[in-house]
């Protein structure tokens, strides 16, 4: 009972890593048991069952051998009895525990298996839960201090402080093994008392760690309602040069002009610059504060597009951001690479909590409208007036009635009909392991002739969850679109195949077309990587971070998160939100008053924020639902979020959704297409599994090569004491890739999870600009040189406007004995929308011979070259276009 306890190393993983008072409990009910129930037992026991060996046995003493009383045992006998008495003694301690071992991984993979983990938090504390959680305590043998270690995480997970102390006290203490020990070599009433003693001992402390949670929590309730200048959380809610060329005739209404390139940007000494965005006019406040330390505001910097915005030729970027002062920023360019601000006026969006924006042509006018999603307020589509954001249009897109956010958005003529459909990726901002609500049940929103109003819909036909990433595309190279959305946590990702007239047919685990894919999900993608003329499927998620940071990992201390910002303003507002991490992670809150008090240190607004969040967590804590009516309505954010933590979550089909999927933890995953349509993962052997904290993922032909290469961009607030860096992947052909992150300029530690790609300067390569989630925002400047490269764009009187869908194919080398297909996506990412062209890389090739064109809408074009590199090339398709 006391080793495992007392242990110097169990002492201080208990006090590492629970509060103090579940420590300090465990420590004195052991020493009560040991110094009072122990000694109280033996009164009870009869005194030969307490009596130790005769001490004047000395079994020490060798004893003379059979052989001869006077000859003493020699070394062979000495062996031969060491390994006689070795042996039974093995023999022992085998069929004693390994009987038992069995047993207990049997039992523990029951309990796996079956016990519903995710309704942990709905537990109630009593007697009888109490003592079923103490008998299955007692009974299971565990290692030395997994005791410690599963109480750390089932706390953390949200079960109930009593039934954590339980487990607490009998894990550690006592098992099935140690009572058929004292059974045989004492008794087993010996057995029977000293477990019911623990039991006993472990219900009451259960009681007590619960009561005193509970009157902490009452502690904490007072301070909020009497402390900081009488304001209260517990009051009532208050009210409040261009060449022309035709296409060989297949075509006549096609029409393709071209312009140069811009000079080359000045030479530098890796592929990629890495600066603060300000440097080139990109810049916003970093507003991330205690209101944004829970899901999804803690891991959402806003989301980043490129679009050219004033039909100028050069792109523009767009950012949101989830301040509610100012949620939208609009940065023109001036056509070398530099940005300047626009001021955003729109009344209808003013003070509401932006999420996403993304840049679409919904109307078909060729000019990019903005699509807008708000936290509670609902979702928007504001139209571009020739360059002008026209405030007086914005109209509301009908969504999921009771949904909170549509984190992500994706965008694609899914029946055909020429104009851009909308798929709404709803997350209700739960934590990990709550079930989803109706919230979360994702929306096809279909384009009625430029009206995107939400009346004509379909909800998407599978179980839902929080997503965090949306995409069309063509799979399986068919000509039709396909959808695929990616779902966090235990909730399986969904993939379909489109039929071209706006229907999806779900793709299951029983068609075998995809084995596998990624069980935290935030970002899927589709890109050609090696050149053959099928897609392969990228899916980033957790993968390789705190326990199983390898070598291919650049990392740095995580304390070092704001060292590298250089205005001042900024470094000191990255260093207050960490130093709040200091104390509240994540929002497990262990009803400390000094929490309270870090909050009365704060500024005013964020004082009342803070105390917003402490009731939220008290309630959630101590699972109590009605402390949440207790946040005042300003308060929305907390309020909202603790109510959906208590609402009827949608109950899994069976243990396991036997037609969805199956998902895997840890690492990255990578789908290549075989002969037979079915995609097989090689992301281990490609080199694309470990990426950290994995968000948006980018396939660009970064040095103007032929070969797409792959961009990482993680991170996370501080769940580990080291932090990686942005991933940058060299494709070497035959899908490898090799690590050049540090020889290419791409190390670089802050969190990003957003990001847009472009030719800002127009320079002929891609640019990227992305979103800190904790400082300024980030531009990587690419300085090749040497490589060629073309890029196309689609301007479609029959379709979509932009061609997005629509699959581009060039043709060059000797013979054309070289191809490369990109498709045009606007969609994928986590919060991320590129530029709406394709550019591909041709190396040292100066001319391409030939361009094909799929067209979204089904129809194909071919175009007849030389065309000479280092152009961008538009090519136009009339209204009464056929093939």
């Amino acid at each position: 009972i006391a080793s495992p306890t007392f242990n110097v190393i169990v002492v201080t993983m208990a006090f590492s890593l629970l509060p103090f008072y579940l420590a300090a409990t465990k420590m004195l009910l052991t020493l009560a048991i040991v110094l009072v129930a122990v000694p109280l037992i033996c009164r009870t026991l009869p005194k030969r069952q307490l009596q130790v060996a005769d001490a004047s046995v000395d079994s020490c003493i060798i004893n003379p051998v059979q052989a001869g009383a006077n000859r003493a045992e020699n070394l062979g006998h000495g062996i031969l009895g060491f390994l006689r008495d070795f042996l039974q003694d093995f023999w022992y301690i085998a069929r004693m525990t390994v009987p038992l071992m069995i047993l207990a991984g049997f039992l523990g993979a029951t309990v796996a298996t079956f016990v519903p983990f995710e309704h942990l938090t709905d537990v109630q504390v009593n007697i009888a839960t109490l003592l079923i959680v103490a008998l299955v305590g007692i009974f299971a043998p565990v290692p030395m201090a997994f005791d410690i270690v599963l109480a750390a995480v089932l706390l953390n997970g949200g079960l109930p402080v009593g039934l954590v102390m339980v487990l607490l006290m009998t894990l550690g203490s006592f098992s099935i093994y140690s009572f058929m020990i004292v059974s045989q070599t004492i008794s087993s009433k010996a057995a029977m008392l000293v477990a019911a003693a623990i039991v006993a001992t472990g219900v009451a402390g259960g009681i007590g760690t619960e009561l005193y949670s509970n009157w902490k929590a009452e502690q904490v309730l007072k301070t909020l309602g009497r402390a900081f200048d009488g304001f209260s959380l517990v009051s009532p809610a208050h009210a409040e040069e261009a060449v022309t060329f035709k296409s060989d005739g297949k075509n006549s209404g096609l029409v393709m002009t071209s312009a140069g390139f811009a000079g080359r940007s000045p030479a530098a000494e890796k592929l990629f610059t890495r600066m603060e965005a300000w440097h080139r006019g990109i810049d916003r406040p970093n507003k991330f504060s205690m209101k944004s330390m829970f899901t999804p505001f803690n891991f959402t910097p806003g989301s980043v597009a490129a679009a050219d915005i004033d039909n100028d030729g050069d792109d523009d970027v767009i950012v949101s951001s989830i301040d509610n002062v100012e949620g939208i920023f609009i940065f023109m360019n001036d056509g070398t690479g530099n940005f300047a601000k626009r001021p955003f006026d729109v009344p209808g969006l003013a003070g509401k909590v932006i999420f996403n924006t993304a840049p679409a042509d919904i109307d078909n006018d060729g000019w990019i409208d903005l699509y807008v999603a708000t936290y509670l307020e609902g979702n928007f589509w504001l139209r571009n007036n020739n360059g002008e954001f026209d405030a007086g249009s914005l109209k509301p897109i009908t969504n999921q009635p009771n949904a909170l956010v549509s984190l992500v958005a994706g965008f694609g003529d899914l029946d055909r009909d020429g104009y851009l459909d909308l798929a709404l990726g709803n997350h209700q901002g739960t934590r990990m392991g709550r079930l989803p609500t109706e919230r979360d049940e994702n929306r096809i929103v279909f384009n009625d002739l430029g009206r995107l109003s939400g009346d004509r819909f379909f909800t998407v036909p599978a179980e839902y969850g929080d997503t965090l990433s949306i995409l069309f595309s063509d799979f399986n190279m068919d000509g039709l679109l396909d959808y695929a959305e990616a779902n966090d946590f235990n909730q399986p990702d969904n993939f379909f195949f489109g039929d071209g007239k706006g229907g999806l047919k779900k793709i299951t685990r029983q068609d075998g077309i995809v084995p596998v894919t990624t069980h935290t999900t935030m970002s899927i993608k589709t890109a050609d990587l090696d050149n053959n003329g099928k897609m392969e499927m990228l899916l980033s998620q957790i993968a390789g971070t705190a326990d199983n940071m390898t070598n291919r990992l650049l990392t740095r201390p995580w304390a070092e998160s704001c060292s590298d910002i250089e205005r001042p303003d900024d470094r000191t507002a990255c260093q207050a939100n960490i130093d709040i991490r200091s104390w509240y992670r994540l929002g497990v809150f262990s009803l400390d008053l000094n929490s309270v008090g870090n909050c009365a240190a704060m500024p005013e607004e964020e004082m009342r924020e803070c105390k917003a969040m402490i009731m939220r967590d008290i309630a959630v804590k101590q699972n109590r639902p009605k402390l949440c009516e207790r946040i005042r309505d300003q308060f929305i954010r907390q309020k909202t979020h603790c109510r959906t933590m208590f609402e009827s979550k949608k109950e899994p089909k069976g243990l396991i959704y036997e037609n969805d999927i199956p998902q895997i933890r840890g690492r990255n995953v990578l789908l290549t297409p075989g002969e037979d349509g079915k995609f097989v993962d090689i992301a281990k052997a490609a080199g694309f599994d470990i990426g950290g904290w994995s968000w948006d993922v980018k396939a660009i032909a970064s040095a103007n090569s032929e070969l797409q290469d792959v961009i990482i961009f993680n991170g996370f607030w501080g769940l580990q004491e080291v932090s990686p860096s942005k991933i940058y992947l060299r494709n070497k052909g035959s899908l490898k890739f090799a690590n050049q992150t540090r020889e290419s300029g791409f190390e670089d530690y802050a969190i990003v999870g957003s990001a847009a790609a472009a030719d800002f300067d127009n320079d002929g390569d891609i640019d990227m600009v992305a979103a800190s989630e904790n400082g300024p925002l980030i531009a990587y400047w690419n300085n090749n040189q040497d490589s060629n490269a073309i890029k196309v764009e689609l301007r479609d009187q029959a379709g979509n406007r932009f061609g997005i869908g629509s699959k581009i194919r060039i043709f060059y080398g000797e013979n054309e004995s070289r191809m490369q297909v990109r498709e045009l996506q606007l969609s994928g990412g986590f919060g991320s929308y590129d530029a709406p062209y394709i550019h591909f890389g041709l190396a040292h090739h100066a001319a391409v011979s030939r361009i094909e064109v799929d067209w979204s809408t089904g129809q194909k074009d071919t175009l007849s070259g030389p065309f000479p590199a280092n152009r961008t090339y538009r090519i136009e398709r009339a209204a009464q276009a056929t093939n």
